[in-house]
Parts: structure tokens; C-alpha cells; sequence
């Protein structure tokens, strides 16, 4: 299954073929940012502030929607952890030897999904690629991109 993220006026909004996923908004401030990632029904799912240290970002849940999302117990930039135990993991796709922004999402180091960005379009635009069997992460995944995509100062 592919799902497309896209950015429009800062904003970032995940399509899987024309319906909406999820989109997120961004707040920003000299110290911190402030996302909000809300579903298809503009119901607010999560909101987080993010304030940059020097080498690093600290990301604090100021809010989640456990009805519509599976307990969001932390997020970094570069992993999620969820529900009891669980949590997905981002590796990034041979970049120390190149300029290539592609990465993967991995659960128990099994690789569940692939982020490709076309960077040939502006703003950039990302597709997910996901297997049917892997659908069960789907939601993680999206508002873990959304939550750290949005907030990464590189993307300008």
C-alpha cells in the first residue's frame, strides 16, 4: 500500500490515494515548537512540544486521543514506543555516503515500511510504502512522520 505525505503552507498531510489521513500544524517559537497531528475528521489525535537543545530535540506529549490512537507512551526523532512494550524504529538508508533522505521503519529489527522522498518535486513530497500484512502500524508510523517530519528544521 503506498500512502502519499505532502507538505502545503508548512503543513503536513498523509493520502492514501485522495482521502486524508491525517495532517499535522506546527507552532513555532525562539524556544520550541508545538505539533498537533488531527485525523480525517479534524479531531485532534496528539500534540507534542518540541524544544531544540543543542545537538538535539526533546520531544514532551502534551496530549493524545487514546480512543481514536494507540497510547503513545514516547516519541524521539529517530523511534516511537507504544502501547505496552511495542515500539518502531527509523534507519535511514546509506546517508553518511550520500545525500539520500529515504529511510525504513523496523519492529524487532524486521523492516515493516520504507519512506521514499521525490525530491524532484517542491515542496517535497513523500511516499510510504507499506505491506498489507504491516497495516497494523499504519497509524504509528503516519503520526510519527507527522510529528517529527513537520518539526525538522532541514526541511525548508
Amino acid at each position: 500500500m503506498e500512502i502519499e505525505i505532502n507538505s502545503s503552507n508548512g503543513d503536513l498531510k498523509a493520502f492514501k490515494g485522495n482521502s486524508l489521513l491525517f495532517y499535522s500544524t506546527v507552532k513555532i517559537n525562539i524556544f520550541n515548537r508545538i505539533i498537533k497531528v488531527f485525523n480525517y475528521a479534524d479531531i485532534l489525535v496528539l500534540e507534542l512540544k518540541i524544544t531544540d537543545l543543542i545537538f538535539k530535540s526533546s520531544y514532551k506529549i502534551l496530549f493524545q486521543n487514546n480512543d481514536l490512537i494507540s497510547h503513545v507512551a514516547r516519541i524521539s526523532y529517530d523511534d516511537i514506543f507504544f502501547d505496552e512494550n511495542e515500539s518502531l524504529k527509523k534507519r535511514f538508508d546509506n546517508r553518511i555516503i550520500s545525500f539520500n533522505w529515504n529511510y525504513s521503519y523496523f519492529h524487532k529489527n524486521i523492516k515493516i515500511a520504507q519512506v521514499k522522498h521525490n525530491t524532484k518535486k517542491y515542496p517535497c513530497i513523500m511516499e510510504l510504502n507499506i505491506e498489507e500484512k504491516n497495516l497494523n502500524f499504519l497509524d504509528q508510523i503516519l503520526i510519527h512522520i507527522l510529528s517529527t517530519r513537520i518539526a525538522d528544521p532541514n526541511d525548508n
